[in-house]
């Protein structure tokens, strides 16, 4: 009897079931309008053209376009591959002129190396700095360029699917020396990496996210979009790597728990303790937020600072910035939004005195623009406020140049993420097809800028109109005129180089910060005022703080940038005079000075032990 009954229930679940299928099956498909994505404030007449860019990256020597190997091409039992795009800045020659750095994602395949030359354009010699590193077997996930070892010169961790490895600079000119045992063969499968001093002893730690598991847990994935999804824990773990001035060694001890599809490692000193902490942008579920219990551990405090209930669950970015000039670092997470299919926002969070944010970013304007990847804050328009910078689109077919020519795949893959497991091969193979398709592809960039605290999208009119599928986004200053240029790399697409060519609305000046050693002063937090200016001046404040692998895929440049805006002095008897400015630096050790007399419309090196000393508070 309960057997029949049993059978009875499979059956009418069955029945039920094959109805919702067939029912999905044939009602009228929502429509896919590849530009409707965008959901922006028209920009004040008075402010619409303030910015303009334009796109130089051929006529420079940039050469580059990206290759994706789908799964037919994978060998059978190896996990799929997650070859997104990414590029660095650095400037390995010490000129003053940054260059560029490009990991390739196919097997066999040089890196790129795209160094500056005196006449402003690029060549590549990674054979020449020994970085071409044709034999790698894994594609390249994200590359940091900084002083590991403490000698004064640029070295190069490279971040694989795979295995990482490191090579130890050597000076100018000179090559690159691959030491891959300083990584004690750690092996993942890292969608974003950064570097920070966790524990303050002098040594640059890393943390990898891991995107999924490592080779030896190494399945095949294939995820689907889901809006009822918002709790996966089967992605890779993440890790704290601890560098002891010889090698990186696995901290077992410091556990983010996190075992979700990790995009981006985002750092900054959140709360103000001297101790550098972490955020991950998670995909298919929260991003988390763990503080640095003085080097020791972390704890995560993500439904406390940033509220779960505000979660975009598509997170790919990790920027810091103080956007709205108040002193605090605010954090901005890019997410996908897909009217009709997957209604979800980019999350700005505001932070309060009490380090704990707010979420404000349909408030201010940015919430809603495509399916966002990389996103950078920089004073483009060096009017004093901080603008922002968003690259957009999921993928394409091979060959697919309108969206008229393919199929949106959009439909099927929301339909397919709410079908119960044993149904899915019934409606669609158990490997997505491609053929001529695409999902949230033909997007274009959003280019925010700020006037009177609010967000308005220029994108179009400033000369932002490329339709690729953007993954990295870099900010650098290449031409060192003072006006921030950014430079993208796309999925299945061209490397593009923004020359920033705005009219200027004020003052700048920039600031190469150096440690003792030398090197680059990963994690300092630099606070620069008017001198003349007393705490309840008009004259501005400007934060920063220097960890240039924050954001999606990229290094950008390491130099820190001031736009000034027209600010004047606030003292009544220099009326009309334009103000002293003074920096003043907390470095990475806890020392503080203070650089007065800066040079404006130049980057000044100011070395640590140079400056005035100031006692901590």
């Amino acid at each position: 009897m309960f057997a029949h009954a049993l059978r009875q229930r499979t059956y009418v679940s069955l029945i039920f079931a094959m109805g919702v299928l067939m029912t999905l099956l044939f009602v009228r498909q929502p429509r896919d309008v590849h530009d409707d994505a965008y959901e922006t404030a028209q920009a004040p007449p008075a402010i619409a053209d303030l910015l303009r860019f334009r796109e130089v990256a051929t006529e420079r020597g940039l050469v580059y376009a990206h290759r994706y190997t789908r799964d037919q091409e994978r060998k059978p039992g190896q996990a799929r591959a997650n070859p997104h795009p990414s590029i660095s800045v650095a400037d390995v020659n010490q000129d003053g002129r940054p260059d560029f750095f490009i990991p390739h994602t196919e097997q066999g395949e040089a890196n790129l190396l795209y160094v500056q030359q005196a006449d402003g354009r690029f060549v590549d010699q990674a054979r020449e700095y020994g970085l071409a590193f044709e034999r790698q077997e894994q594609p390249g996930s994200m590359a940091l360029f900084a002083d590991f070892n403490r000698d004064g010169l640029v070295d190069l961790v490279l971040a694989q699917w795979g295995c990482s490895t490191y090579f130890r600079g050597q000076g100018p000119g000179q090559v690159f020396i691959e030491e891959p045992h300083r990584m004690i063969g750690y092996c993942s499968r890292p969608e974003g990496v950064n570097a920070l001093d966790f524990d303050r002893d002098g040594d640059l730690d890393l943390v990898f996210g891991n995107f999924i598991p490592p080779p030896n847990e190494g399945r095949y994935f294939s995820l689907w979009m889901s809006s009822t999804r918002q709790d996966n824990t089967t992605g890779g773990r993440n890790d704290l790597l601890r560098f002891d001035g010889e090698a990186w060694r696995l901290d077992e001890a410091v556990n983010f728990k996190s075992r979700s599809y990790t995009h981006t490692v985002g750092v900054s000193d959140i709360n103000r303790d001297n101790f550098p902490d972490v955020v991950f942008s998670n995909d298919y579920s929260y991003d988390e937020m763990f503080l640095n219990q003085a080097g020791r551990s972390v704890l995560e405090v993500t439904d406390e600072y940033i509220p779960k209930r505000s979660h975009g669950f598509s997170g790919m970015n990790t920027e810091f910035a103080d956007f709205n000039g108040d002193g605090r670092l605010d954090l901005f997470i890019t997410n996908v939004h897909k009217p009709g299919f997957y209604r979800r926002h980019n999350t700005l969070w505001r932070q309060r005195e009490d380090h704990r944010y707010e979420e404000v970013a349909m408030q201010l304007g940015v919430g809603r623009c495509g399916f966002a990847w990389a996103g950078k804050f920089a004073d483009f328009d060096l009017d004093g406020d901080l603008d922002l910078m968003v690259v957009n689109g999921r993928e394409r077919s091979e060959g697919l140049q309108r969206p008229e020519d393919g199929e949106s795949l959009w439909y099927r893959r929301v339909i397919a993420a709410e079908i119960i497991k044993p149904l899915k091969s019934v409606y669609w193979e158990a490997e997505e097809k491609w053929g001529k398709s695409y999902i949230s592809a033909f997007e274009r960039s959003c280019l925010f800028t700020q006037h009177e605290g609010r967000f308005y999208d220029v994108a179009e009119a400033a000369g932002v109109a490329d339709r690729q599928e953007g993954r990295g986004l870099a900010l650098v200053d290449f031409n060192n005129d003072g006006r921030m240029d950014f430079v993208t790399v796309s999925m299945k697409g061209n490397l593009q180089l923004y020359e920033n060519q705005s009219p200027t609305q004020g003052d700048w000046l920039g600031v190469d910060l150096r440690l003792r050693s030398g090197g680059v002063a990963w994690g300092a937090w630099a606070e620069l005022r008017a001198r003349a200016a007393s705490p309840d001046s008009s004259v501005p404040k400007f934060v920063r703080e220097l960890y240039p692998a924050n954001g999606f895929r990229a290094q950008s440049d390491w130099r820190l940038h001031f736009g000034l805006g027209r600010t004047r002095s606030a003292s009544p008897a220099q009326e009309g005079r334009k103000p002293d400015w003074q920096l003043e630096v907390k470095w990475p050790d806890g020392e503080v000075e203070v650089f007065e007399n800066l040079k404006l419309g130049a980057y000044s090196v100011l070395r640590q032990g140079e400056g005035s000393r100031k006692a901590l508070p």
